[in-house]
C-alpha cells in the first residue's frame, strides 16, 4: 500500500506518448447490456452449443468436488480438494444447499458460464464498443471447451468466470480512467487471486493495467492508492480462509507433472510455495521462476492425448493466425491506446499453449481459451463485419447464423471437423448409487455417497438438471 504512490509517480515515464488520452465514458446502457448478455449466452451454450460438444455432463474428479461441495454447505472444510480454492467452491456450496450436491455443481456451472459470457462482452466493449462485445460472445459457441462449460460438473467453470470477469476490470479501469473504475479494477485482480491458485498469474497483468490507469494524471496519487490497494489487502485476509486448506501453487502445478509421470524436484512438489494470504508477497518472483522451470518439462504423450490435440486443438493454428493478424491490421489505428487493453490475454494465452502441449482436457483448454473469441470478433470486424449502425446488426445476424450452424460454416457446432468431448458419468453413477439404482462403475467415496443420500432422503435427489436415467438402466 505504501509503495504505490510511488508506482503511480514512475509510471508515467514508462508510458508511450499519447497513451494519456482517455476515451470519453461509456453509456449506462451499454453496461447494463452485460447482464442480459451474459443471462441469454449462458442458456444459449447450456440448452444448445454444449449439446454437439459433449452428448451428457462431464465430471472428471467428481468424488473430490463432491466431498469439497457437501463440507462447505455444512459450514465445514475437512473434506476440501486441495487443488482447489474455497472461493471457488462458494456458487456450487450456495445451490446444493437448497437442490442437492449435484444440481449445486450444475447450476453454479450454468451461472458461471453467464458470468463468462457477460465477461467477455464487457471486453470487447471496452476495447472498441458495444458490437465487439456482442460479437466476442457470439463466437464462444463456436469454441467448445468454453461452450461446454454449463455441462462441466466441476469448479472449473466458477475459475474460467472469475479469471475473465476478474482481468475484464481492469480493461475497463484503463478504458474509463476514474477513481471508480481504479477500484472496480482492483476488486477485478483481487478476484483472480483468490478463485483459484493460478489466478497469481492473471493478478500481476490486471495490476499492472490498473497502476498505468490511475499513472496518466498525477493529480490524486493518495486516493487512487487507497482505490486500488484497499481490496488487495481485503483480499489478503481472504486470502486466509479461502487457501486454508489448499496446494500452494507450485506443489498444484508438480502434482500434475507427477500424475503425468513426470519427476519433479521434491523441494518444489509438496506443502512448499507460494499461497496468497500466507506467503510472503515478496516470494512471487521466486514462484514465477519455479513455475517457468516446470514448464519446461516434457510431458510423455499416449494416443489418447495426441487423439485429443488432433482434434481439439490442431484445428484452430490455422484460423488463430488468420485471426491474429487481422486483429492487429484493426488495431493499427490508436493502438497505443488500445494495446494496453489486450494486456489479460497473456496469461489466458499461455495457459492455453500449456494445456495443448501438456495435457488437452476440455477444462484445461478452457482456462487458456477465452481470447479466442475476442480475437476472432476482432478479426470478423476488420474484415468487414462492423462499421456502425445496420451494418453492425446485418454482421452480427449473419454471425448467428454461421455459428449456431443455420448456414453451413466452418465455425458451426456441427462442422465435419468437430469431434465431441468423451462424457465422464463419474458424477451420474454416484448419485445412482446413492440411489440404490444399479451402476456400473466404481463405487464412491463414503463422505460423498453419505452427502448423497442425505440429498435423497431430502428430496433434492434425483434433480431437475442432470438427467440420471431410470432405475432400471
Amino acid at each position: 500500500m505504501a509503495l504505490l504512490p510511488l508506482l503511480l509517480a514512475f509510471l508515467p515515464r514508462l508510458l508511450p506518448s499519447g497513451a494519456a488520452e482517455v476515451q470519453g465514458p461509456l453509456r449506462r446502457w451499454e453496461l447494463l447490456l452485460a447482464l442480459p448478455v451474459g443471462l441469454l449466452g449462458g442458456l444459449a451454450l447450456l440448452a444448445w452449443f454444449s449439446r454437439f460438444y459433449l452428448p451428457g455432463w462431464t465430471s472428471a474428479d467428481f468424488q473430490a468436488y463432491c466431498m469439497s461441495v457437501a463440507s462447505l454447505r455444512e459450514g465445514g472444510l475437512g473434506n476440501w480438494y486441495i487443488l482447489r480454492s474455497v472461493g471457488a467452491g462458494l456458487l456450487p456450496a450456495f445451490f446444493a444447499k437448497f437442490f442437492g450436491v449435484l444440481d449445486g455443481l450444475a447450476l453454479g456451472a450454468l451461472f458461471s458460464s453467464m458470468g463468462l459470457m457477460a465477461g467477455l462482452y464487457l471486453w470487447g466493449l471496452a476495447i472498441r464498443g458495444w458490437s465487439l462485445g456482442l460479437t466476442t460472445v457470439i463466437f464462444v459457441g463456436a469454441v467448445a471447451p468454453l461452450a461446454l462449460l454449463p455441462r462441466l460438473l466441476s469448479f472449473y467453470p466458477e475459475v474460467v468466470a472469475g479469471l475473465v470477469l476478474g482481468s475484464v476490470l481492469p480493461v475497463l479501469a484503463w478504458r474509463l480512467g476514474s477513481l471508480k473504475g481504479l477500484f472496480w479494477g482492483s476488486v477485478g485482480v483481487a478476484l483472480c487471486l483468490l478463485i483459484d491458485a493460478r489466478g497469481l498469474l492473471w493478478a500481476l497483468p490486471g495490476l499492472v493495467l490498473l497502476l498505468a490507469a490511475a499513472s496518466r494524471s498525477p493529480s490524486g496519487r493518495s486516493l487512487k492508492a487507497a482505490a486500488i490497494g484497499t481490496p488487495l489487502i481485503l483480499a489478503w485476509f481472504l486470502g486466509k480462509m479461502f487457501y486454508g486448506p489448499t496446494l500452494p501453487l507450485e506443489g498444484q502445478t508438480a502434482l500434475m507433472l507427477k500424475t503425468n509421470g513426470v519427476i519433479v524436484d521434491a523441494g518444489h512438489s509438496g506443502y512448499t510455495g507460494f499461497r496468497w494470504g500466507y506467503s510472503n508477497p515478496l516470494r512471487i518472483p521466486q514462484t514465477f521462476y519455479i513455475l517457468a522451470k516446470q514448464a519446461q518439462v516434457t510431458v510423455p504423450q499416449g494416443e489418447f492425448q495426441q487423439k485429443l490435440r488432433q482434434n481439439q486443438v490442431d484445428p484452430w493454428w490455422p484460423l488463430m493466425g488468420v485471426a491474429s493478424g487481422l486483429a492487429l491490421l484493426g488495431l493499427r489505428r490508436d493502438w497505443r491506446e488500445k494495446l494496453p487493453r489486450f494486456l489479460p490475454v497473456l496469461p489466458f494465452a499461455l495457459a492455453f499453449f500449456s494445456a495443448a502441449r501438456m495435457e488437452p482436457a476440455e477444462r484445461f483448454l478452457a482456462v487458456g481459451l477465452p481470447f479466442l473469441p475476442l480475437l476472432l470478433g476482432l478479426a470478423w470486424q476488420t474484415a468487414g463485419g462492423g462499421g456502425g449502425g445496420r451494418r453492425d446488426l446485418i454482421s452480427l445476424a449473419v454471425l448467428i447464423l454461421l455459428v449456431t450452424g443455420i448456414l453451413p460454416s466452418y465455425l458451426s457446432p456441427a462442422s465435419s471437423w468437430r469431434v465431441p468431448f468423451l462424457e465422464m458419468p463419474e458424477a451420474q453413477r454416484s448419485a445412482r448409487a446413492a440411489l440404490g439404482w444399479s451402476s456400473a462403475g466404481q463405487r464412491p467415496d463414503a463422505d460423498c455417497l453419505r452427502a448423497l443420500q442425505g440429498d435423497v432422503t431430502a428430496g433434492r435427489l434425483p434433480g431437475v438438471l442432470v438427467p440420471l436415467g431410470s432405475e432400471n438402466q
